[in-house]
């Protein structure tokens, strides 16, 4: 199958399989040719079949994309991974990997200046130091009030929050809320969590907002 992507081709396709596949389940052939039908088989079913062209993971609709939904959700994460935040997803060069190993930090900086032009100001180790010593990275300088919610079948949950999660460097408190939900398929942003649940989030997060003094939304929006 050919992946969508543009004229940097690499990253967009070589995210696409992985973000796909933390959903996957049950035993899979050994076979690598039928062990690659049966996961675009999967995704189809489980993503649709415009998975693999969506935008997200096509750079040159990426590049061009600076209106609209697209714009507004996946376009702006882009920019602040490529120019703020760093978040980079790379292949491990050893053990097991969805991602193939040539999907290195220097290939999707390489993506960043295709989607955004090659004058952007771009991410460094220099400009992600920075960043991590104003907003204080996984300690986040000393802040409180913020409410953090993670998700059992979150692949990323591990990645990006296993010092929060393990309670390292975020001692429990009021001012310091977190919450982790267990339930089957509570994956990434709360995807695939019922509404119960969600309704039960929303309202234990308004509820924290007024302890802090703080306003909730008006009746009826969410």
């Amino acid at each position: 199958a050919r992946l969508a992507a543009g004229p940097v081709s690499p990253p967009p396709g070589y995210y696409s399989p992985s973000s796909a596949s933390p959903s996957a389940a049950g035993e899979a052939p050994h076979d690598e040719l039928a062990l690659a039908a049966l996961f675009a088989n999967y995704t189809r079913h489980a993503w649709g079949n415009e998975y693999f062209s969506s935008c997200f993971y096509n750079s040159s609709c990426m590049a061009t994309a600076t209106e609209g939904p697209v714009a507004q959700s996946a376009r702006s994460w882009y920019w602040m991974k490529c120019a703020h935040l760093g978040y980079l997803q790379t292949a491990p060069q050893q053990g097991l990997s969805t991602r193939p190993r040539q999907l290195t930090a220097a290939r999707l900086i390489e993506q960043c200046a295709y989607i955004f032009g090659a004058g952007a100001p771009l991410v460094t180790p220099a400009t992600v130091e920075q960043f991590n010593a104003k907003f204080g990275g996984g300690s986040l300088a000393g802040e409180s009030r913020i409410f953090e919610v993670d998700y059992s079948d979150d692949p990323w949950k591990m990645a990006s929050s296993a010092e929060l999660v393990r309670r390292d460097v975020w001692p429990l408190s009021l001012d310091q809320p977190f919450m982790l939900l267990t339930c089957d398929g509570c994956g990434h942003c709360g995807a695939g969590v019922p509404e119960d649940k969600e309704a039960a989030i929303a309202a234990q997060m308004v509820s924290a907002l007024a302890g802090w003094g703080i306003a909730g939304p008006k009746e009826g929006l969410r």
